[in-house]
């Protein structure tokens, strides 16, 4: 009797989960019920069944309880019919049925006949598990037998899970079809995750821990007996021609040139005592070069440095006189930090210390941004040139957090935005230098991850400049400040001039002059390009009379006119005007666009007199 009160209780079981899921219409409905409850298997069960085993014809205490039973299931199952329907994919199609109750006498018949099949099925389930050589986890055997057995009842009946007590072969199809689609979902989930980190290792990672302000702090105390605070000043030329109130920082005044003494003294003085014995290495277009090397032997380190073959000459033959060891190599700082790491991080055991990636040098260049907030009352803007992105990260961390309502603009070379595109694809990208650039420091390939990791929350702005912005920058310098800067510390002052920036008229704006380390062969090429850009040196061709007083008559004209000859040109074999003809080529030096053009209307003028003087315009005239 116990056996039949056990199996009762799994049939109730079985009828609650018809009412609640909602089988199919009556004929659906009715083919389930003769297949029996296929779904759970009563020797795992936990009830008191799985010791019982009897089978035969119900007893008539049976009965009642199975007539109370149908009284309930019905109950369950007009509720059921009043507020559900499922979708059921057992047969692999979508439709929506309902439950149905068999007459009493049925319910009996039916499971005296689910009881047998049950009985049956045990054992068949023994000899498929004995013959099984799968070398899944006991679970997973189980939901494989389950879908195995899906189509036929008494299979279907042995082979589901223990936590449930009785379930229909059409609700068990639908079960392992949710299984199978879990499963498959979760295959595919792992796969596209695991493609997402491949590729996530190959984009360059932050060191860990960030920077913080703590750091920047900590480096400016660190450094100060090695490092002397610069000058900032306001400049009157250069903030009329821009209409805001410019500061400049002058970080050029330090003894190798450039800001980067900051950061390469605070990194040093941060070495173990075996890291400062093994000696350290770098890469660099120069300016870092240098401050390590100086740094480096005030401190008694060892230095090799690895310079691209593009670096300017006054830069490595100066690292070679602070005492490193100078290693040309590779057409990029990339490649440099290359061989860099193969030949003595990995070959000698040296200590790399990057550029513009290390939280060190980070933090020291971030000094730069507290003594500007001190120097610069009421500050609005500060214009920040950027390569690598080390100075931009310092500046941001000390600027924004002693005064979050300052702007940070990122200035960069046209040719070579790896921070802009980084900001775009929300990580460091590699891209390939367009073009030699003037800003040669700044032409880092790749934006390094800790910087982008800093101060992407905190830049208000990314722009760019063209080489003839940064010619014109570097020139204004000279003239209006009496300094000397390469293109990469002028950039800066080049965003300001050139008005791509918004919002800074009327503005308290502030600029670090980054370095003055610039080759003099490079600085005559700049200044002439920027005359060029300015519009204050010109070359155009005439075709003169070559006969005697022809050439002295324009010469006489342009004198007249108020501009210089810088150089002159006489083409006979070329011209095709006149035998006696000679095109004469003029580079003239003017006081600006207004000036030039006036010279052009003063040629033109005489061209149209037809008075001998000047026959035509040659190869190249002013538009």
């Amino acid at each position: 009797m116990q056996g039949h009160e056990g199996r009762s209780r799994v049939f109730f079981s079985f009828w609650a989960c018809r009412a609640s899921s909602s089988f199919e219409e009556a004929s659906s409905s009715s083919e389930t019920a003769e297949t029996g409850s296929g779904g759970d298997d009563p020797s795992s069960s936990s009830s008191p069944s799985s010791a019982a085993g009897g089978g035969g014809n119900p007893s008539d205490d049976a009965k009642k309880i199975f007539a109370a039973m149908d009284l309930a299931a019905k109950e369950l199952v007009e509720s059921a019919n009043n507020s559900k329907k499922v979708t059921e994919a057992g047969n692999g199609s979508s439709t929506t049925h309902r439950g149905m109750i068999l007459p009493d006498g049925e319910i009996i018949k039916k499971t005296s006949e689910r009881l047998k099949d049950e009985e049956t099925s045990e054992s068949n389930e023994d000899e498929e598990a004995a013959d099984k050589t799968t070398s899944k986890k006991k679970d997973d055997d189980k939901s494989d037998d389950n879908t195995a057995s899906s189509s036929s009842s008494s299979s279907s009946s042995s082979s589901s899970s223990s936590d449930d007590e009785a379930k229909s072969s059409s609700s068990e199809a639908k079960d392992t079809k949710e299984k199978a689609s879990t499963n498959s979902s979760s295959s595919s989930s792992s796969s596209e995750k695991k493609g997402e980190s491949a590729s996530a290792s190959e984009i360059p990672q932050p060191q860990t821990p960030l920077p913080t302000f703590e750091t920047v702090s900590t480096a400016a105390f660190r450094i100060r007996n090695g490092i002397r605070r610069t000058r900032t000043s306001r400049s009157e030329a250069l903030s009329e021609l821009a209409e805001c109130n410019l500061f400049l920082k002058h970080e050029h005044d330090l003894p190798t040139g450039s800001f980067k003494e900051r950061g390469a003294r605070n990194a040093l003085l941060c070495l173990t005592d075996e890291q400062r014995a093994k000696g350290v290495t770098c890469a660099s277009a120069g300016n870092h070069a240098l401050a390590v090397a100086k740094h480096a032997a005030d401190l008694g380190i060892t230095a090799n440095v690895v310079m691209p073959t593009t670096a300017p000459l006054t830069k490595s033959s100066r690292c070679a006189q602070k005492g490193a060891n100078v290693v040309l190599h590779g057409e990029t700082i990339a490649d440099a930090a290359l061989y860099a790491k193969e030949h003595y991080v990995e070959g000698k055991g040296m200590t790399y210390i990057n550029g513009f990636d290390d939280p060190a040098i980070i933090a020291g260049a971030g000094t730069v941004g507290l003594e500007l907030v001190e120097d610069v009352e009421n500050l609005d803007v500060i214009v920040v040139p950027t390569g690598g992105g080390g100075l931009l990260a310092g500046i941001c961390l000390a600027a924004k957090t002693i005064k979050p309502s300052i702007r940070i603009i990122a200035v960069e070379a046209e040719r070579m935005p790896s921070f802009s595109e980084a900001m775009k694809a929300g990580h460091p990208v590699k891209l390939k230098l367009t073009g030699a650039t003037l800003a040669d420091g700044l032409a880092v390939p790749c934006v390094g991850p800790t910087s982008l990791a800093v101060a992407a929350p905190l830049v208000d702005e990314c722009v760019t400049v063209t080489e003839n912005d940064i010619a014109i920058a570097v020139l204004r310098l000279m003239e209006t400040e009496h300094v000397v800067q390469e293109g990469a510390g002028a950039v800066g002052v080049a965003a300001v001039l050139a008005g791509v920036i918004s919002d800074i008229k009327g503005k308290n704006v502030a600029v670090p002059l980054c370095g003055g380390n610039i080759d003099t062969t490079v600085l005559g090429r700049v200044i002439d390009r920027a005359l060029v850009s300015d519009e204050r040196l010109a070359r155009f061709s005439v075709v003169v009379s070559d006969r005697p007083g022809g050439i002295a008559r324009l010469t006489r004209i342009v004198a007249d006119a108020g501009a210089s000859i810088k150089e002159i040109e006489h083409e006979r074999a070329w011209q095709q005007e006149d035998l006696y003809a000679v095109e004469v080529i003029l580079t003239v030096e003017v006081r600006g666009g207004d000036h030039l053009r006036e010279l052009r209307d003063t040629f033109n003028e005489i061209i149209a007199n037809n008075d001998g003087t000047i026959i035509s315009w040659g190869s190249y005239r002013v538009e």
